[in-house]
């Protein structure tokens, strides 16, 4: 228990430390706090800070109702969002070492692939980010947890919780549908080959109460929900780019590669992710289950960048699941054959340093940023609530309670048509303008992105609009998010 309780400490050590700090804000979390406030403020998993009319608080909800009741508990903040995805990050590793022992993995081995895990730099961004991939990928790992246990022990219970957890994987994120499938096949595969068909209606069992709640939800919400939900969808995917899967998987892998490996820093941790999946093929007569996880990874890999359009560099984190414990796997495997062991350990250590130097390096880049924490109490105190104000989407926390306005505001759903009418009707009562984000550099790898022609003209006519009827009130001098103006609009 001494050696698990170091990997914890070890975990919260890197992750806890300038939390509101780095990275920088990142677009979604907000957004994805939005329907979680308003879940807690008796609104329902509404979206409204852009008002969308399809988005994850009303359909996907396991992660917005969870992150609700966190809230609920410990209140509404940058802080409070990314503290939720650490502890899920927690429970995760929790669940990953339980796998491993599950596994019959050494001590020394579960140290090392714990290691691994705690310092990927995919995990590191995930678990301490305000989005809901920390909690597909901790309900995923138990999920795999499940699904190891039934495949070793015919474990009924473990199957049903299989399909549980798998389901509320899904319910986070549509990516977790994935796991729901592949763990599917897998059971079923077992199911037959032993001839024990409880298993698989054990795995049914588990997944169709959650399932029964999105529908009910869907119905609840309008009755031609489940057709804008299916064109949102859809709408996430290569089938709406019209494109052939195979032209889509060339450019998926193409960007990913691209923004993955940052150049040749992160290559070789790219090679041995995808490497480990493709050399776990081979021991199909060998290690029947390091097959079966290979499979997996390599399914949700193909799957994942055939489908999925974008495949964000931050989802791999869904496939170093099943990489990492095969290394476990292969490292136990091969600890009597001296040559061949030497030959993964050292690959191991190679991988490790160069992931605790990818996660220095973000924090050396960051530590002396401006604080996320104390923009909110700022600007919370400089703007009165329940105010139309018009400001970048990045500020929803310290303008929770007022109406915001921002370059993602879907106006087709308000009683304003366009932001160039909301301008003209003189409604907004304050304005909050910094062009940090006119720069399109990512806060995590720092890669500069192509401004979008939408967000360019916001900041044009917001900048014009703040000149021609505002006073400024404030200006906030930061580091990482420019000079942030706030204006007070003219009435007269």
């Amino acid at each position: 228990y001494a050696i698990f309780l170091i990997l914890y400490s070890i975990y919260f050590l890197i992750q806890l430390p300038y939390l509101t700090i780095s990275p920088t804000i990142l677009i979604d979390e907000g957004w994805y706090a939005n329907p979680s406030f308003n879940f807690i403020s008796g609104r329902g998993l509404n979206d409204t800070i852009a008002y969308r009319e399809t988005s994850v608080g009303h359909e996907l909800f396991v992660y917005p109702v969870l992150l609700g009741v966190f809230y609920k508990l410990f209140g509404v903040s940058l802080f409070t969002t990314r503290l939720f995805s650490i502890l899920s990050g927690f429970v995760a590793l929790v669940g990953f070492i339980k796998i491993l022992k599950e596994l019959k993995i050494s001590k020394v081995h579960i140290i090392f692939a714990g290691s691994l895990f705690i310092f990927s730099n995919v995990f590191y961004i995930v678990f301490r980010t305000g989005r809901p991939g920390a909690l597909v990928v901790c309900l995923a790992i138990w999920s795999l947890l499940y699904l190891i246990k039934t495949y070793n022990s015919n474990s009924l219970i473990s199957a049903f919780l299989c399909g549980i957890t798998a389901t509320a994987s899904a319910l986070c994120h549509p990516h977790g549908a994935l796991y729901m499938a592949l763990f599917f096949l897998v059971i079923s595969y077992e199911s037959v080959n032993r001839k024990n068909y409880k298993l698989i209606l054990y795995y049914l069992f588990g997944c169709i109460p959650l399932i029964m709640i999105f529908i009910i939800n869907l119905i609840a919400i309008r009755y031609d929900y489940i057709w804008q939900f299916i064109g949102y969808v859809i709408g996430r995917t290569s089938l709406e780019s019209g494109d052939s899967i195979f032209v889509n998987l060339y450019s998926n892998i193409f960007d990913f590669v691209k923004s993955y490996s940052l150049g040749y820093k992160r290559i070789l941790i790219l090679l041995f992710e995808i490497g480990i999946l493709i050399f776990g093929l081979s021991y199909f007569k060998r290690q029947k289950i390091i097959f079966i996880l290979s499979s997996m990874g390599i399914s949700f890999f193909l799957i994942s960048f055939l489908f999925f359009s974008p495949f964000v560099s931050r989802h791999f984190g869904e496939i170093i699941i099943f990489s990492i414990i095969l290394y476990a796997l292969l490292i136990e495997y091969h600890k009597s054959q001296k040559k061949m062991y030497t030959y993964l350990v050292f690959l191991g250590i190679l991988i490790l340093g160069n992931n605790v130097a990818g996660d220095l390096y973000i924090l050396v880049r960051d530590y002396q940023k401006t604080s996320y924490s104390y923009l909110e109490k700022k600007i919370d105190n400089i703007v009165p609530d329940n105010t139309n104000v018009l400001a970048p989407i990045e500020f929803w926390f310290p303008l929770k309670e007022n109406y915001i306005f921002n370059s993602h505001t879907r106006y087709r759903n308000m009683s304003y048509k366009s932001l160039k009418n909301f301008i003209s009707s003189n409604d907004a009562d304050y304005i909050i303008y910094t062009d940090y984000k006119l720069d399109e550099v990512t806060p995590t790898s720092g890669r500069k992105e192509p401004l979008p022609s939408y967000k360019a003209d916001y900041y044009e006519q917001v900048k014009k609009y703040s000149q021609s009827n505002g006073e400024i009130i404030e200006v906030i001098k930061t580091d990482g998010y420019s000079d942030i103006e706030i204006w007070k609009v003219k009435k007269d």
